[in-house]
């Protein structure tokens, strides 16, 4: 059986304000292990959240994320939302 796995998706302002489109938007897997949560990102194509972009914002590719100045914002985030939201903790930890 595969782990339980969650799909995140996180939106920032660029914080450049003379940026024409200033969201930006990382989709991330999450994935638990014998002994800790794993973290991935995900391509565009990739995401579930594709479908949702008109509101959301274009997704960033994975290599887009990695050479972003926002990189480790998205990561404290993500860290974040699977630290203190329990559903998401328990749906992980089955």
């Amino acid at each position: 059986m595969q782990s339980p796995r969650v799909a995140l998706v996180i939106g920032l302002l660029d914080p450049h304000p003379d940026v024409d489109d200033r969201r930006r938007i990382a989709s991330l897997t999450v994935w638990p292990t014998a002994s800790e949560i794993q973290m991935g990102l995900m391509d565009r194509r990739d995401s579930v959240w594709t479908r949702e972009e008109s509101w959301l914002g274009r997704i960033m590719d994975r290599s887009q994320v990695l050479s972003s100045p926002l990189k480790e914002d998205f990561f404290h985030i993500a860290d974040h939302i699977v630290d203190t939201d329990r559903r998401i903790r328990e749906y992980l930890n089955q």
